[in-house]
């Protein structure tokens, strides 16, 4: 007779091969078994189901606005150098001529210049210098610029400042020169025996370089400039000036006095070269004698402003044309000289064009002018810039 325990026996048998039947029919289907080999073990991983879990949100958390300021960022090719003469300096002189010296030699040494030694960009130095008035006006100061390409400006210079100077130039390569001689009582900018002349401007475009020099007012000068290429422009009215001398070369050059010179002009001498050349406020310099080269380019010399006693005008105009501007109260006297394929033409009227003096009751001013024209042209005329 079977007993409870043996018909439990054999279900719980019959319920273990059901579903050993089972589990092998499942795992053949689902992975693809087709054919077990010997040797091989079958791990059979159950599947668990987990009960969805609700996470909770998290309520959005919002970030204040963080404002950056605007923070403009230099040109990295740019090096800035300031320097000042002061009472302390060791041999009182001022130079920036890229040597280790003691005074105020800071440009290539300075941090900002170290920073940028390997860029080929843009470089800018400032220099300058105290007027000392004791000192400085007991003997004339002799400036010599010598420029190449760019732009050009020289002007008065603002208190207290006996000359300034701001050079913008591309040429690392080459070692700029602004030095000055205490002893000599000298300012050299862009030439010396040390250094190459400075030769400015990117790929010869004159936008590319700037050189900016201020003279001391009431200070006596000895000015020379030598200019190669772009555009120059000396604002020299109200500065002592005792010489001057201008070179140019295929540049556009404006010189000016716009206002009287306060000391007697000595020297004044123009070299122009193939471009146009202006020199305005010529009665204002109180010159005694003008020396004018010019060559292919196109002159214009005005002789506008308060005249103080005749002056005298060596003139050779060689391929170019030179357009002579007489103001009233001064007369025009032709004092020899020829024409050589080449043309002349006076319209000032002579005496009778001149009319009154400049200064009632005070003389008739006369411009004797000495003129040779070879394949070029002078002409005279009253279409003065400032009557």
């Amino acid at each position: 007779m079977t007993t409870r325990r043996q018909i439990r026996a054999a279900a719980i048998v019959i319920l273990v091969a059901l579903a050993y039947a089972a589990t092998r029919h499942t795992v053949r289907n689902h992975m693809g078994w087709r054919s077990m080999r010997a040797g091989h073990t079958v791990v059979v991983v159950p599947t668990v189901h987990v009960a969805d879990v609700k996470v909770p949100e998290v309520p959005d958390v919002k970030v204040p606005d963080v404002k950056v300021p605007d923070v403009k960022v230099p040109d990295v090719s740019t090096v800035v150098s300031a320097s000042q003469d002061t009472a302390g300096d060791a041999d009182d002189n001022d130079s920036d001529n890229d040597k280790a010296d003691n005074d105020d030699d800071d440009d290539s040494h300075s941090p900002a210049a170290s920073q940028h030694g390997g860029d080929r960009g843009m470089r800018t130095v400032t220099i300058g210098r105290q007027l000392r008035a004791a000192r400085d006006t007991a003997a004339p100061m002799h400036v010599k610029v010598v420029y190449g390409v760019g732009s050009l400006h020289i002007a008065p210079a603002d208190a207290p400042w006996l000359y300034n100077v701001h050079l913008a130039y591309n040429r690392p390569d080459k070692a700029q020169n602004i030095q000055y001689d205490t002893v000599a009582h000298t300012l050299s900018i862009g030439g010396g025996p040390k250094s190459d002349n400075i030769s400015i401007g990117k790929r010869n475009d004159s936008e590319d370089s700037d050189l900016r020099v201020g003279l001391a007012r009431g200070v006596p000068l000895d000015l020379q400039v030598e200019f190669g290429a772009g555009d120059a422009v000396l604002q020299l009215g109200g500065l002592s000036v005792q010489e001057l001398q201008v070179s140019t070369g295929a540049s556009d050059a404006t010189v000016r006095f716009d206002t009287p010179n306060p000391v007697v002009l000595d020297r004044l001498k123009f070299e122009v070269g193939a471009a146009g050349f202006k020199a305005i406020g010529l009665g204002n310099a109180h010159a005694r004698m003008l020396d004018v080269e010019a060559g292919a380019g196109d002159v214009d010399l005005d002789f506008s402003g308060r005249w103080t006693a005749d002056m005298a005008v060596d003139l050779t105009a060689a391929l170019g044309a030179v357009h002579i501007h007489v103001p009233p109260g001064v007369v025009l006297e032709s004092t020899g000289g020829k024409v050589v394929i080449g043309s002349s033409d006076d319209r000032t009227g002579g005496t009778a064009g001149a009319g009154a003096p400049q200064t009632p009751g005070g003389p008739l001013y006369h411009l004797r002018v000495h003129g040779t024209a070879t394949l070029g042209s002078i002409d005279y005329d009253r279409q003065v810039a400032n009557p």
